[in-house]
């Protein structure tokens, strides 16, 4: 080091942020970083609002993990003999709750519904016409109470932007 540089010759206070793949990460005003794991994060909050093809991939892919995670976890409790597998298996299916809880109450916040409404999914009968609504109504055009119009937000990265 040659008066306070790093090894590729920057001073540390004037370091060019962190490029993963090409692109620039900066911080936001959170202090999290902007980027892939925002995106990862994005699935488990309750704000926004999520299209009809938004919510069906990732109902689906979220049953998938749900599905695979207690597959894995039973099949090394049972390999092993262990309870102690049963652990991460739970926690997967909490994640898995929850991310679905939050893109639910997402897809019901395009129908310009109170994000409560996920709880009427467990009265027989109104679940089944809600289940419809939710897989094939069309969201309240442009903005409304809870944001932008994903199927008019601005694209970024190939990522719809809230």
């Amino acid at each position: 080091m040659i008066c306070g540089c790093n090894v590729y010759g920057y001073h540390k206070a004037s370091l060019p942020p962190f490029r993963p793949g090409g692109k620039t990460v900066t911080r936001n005003g959170y202090g999290r970083l902007d980027g892939r794991m925002d995106k990862f994060l994005d699935l488990f909050t309750m704000e926004g609002r999520a299209n009809r093809a938004w919510y069906f991939w990732h109902i689906i892919l979220d049953d998938l993990a749900i599905l695979t995670a207690i597959a894995m976890c039973a099949g090394l409790v049972f390999v092993t003999g262990s309870p102690l597998f049963i652990l991460p298996g739970i926690g997967a299916v909490v994640a898995g709750l929850w991310a679905g809880i939050a893109i639910t109450v997402k897809r019901l916040h395009d129908l310009d519904r109170p994000g409560w409404h996920w709880f009427l999914l467990a009265v027989p009968l109104y679940n089944i016409y809600l289940a419809i609504v939710l897989l094939f109504g069309r969201g309240s055009w442009g903005q409304n109470q809870f944001g932008a119009d994903p199927l008019q937000a601005a694209q970024v990265d190939g990522y719809v932007q809230p």
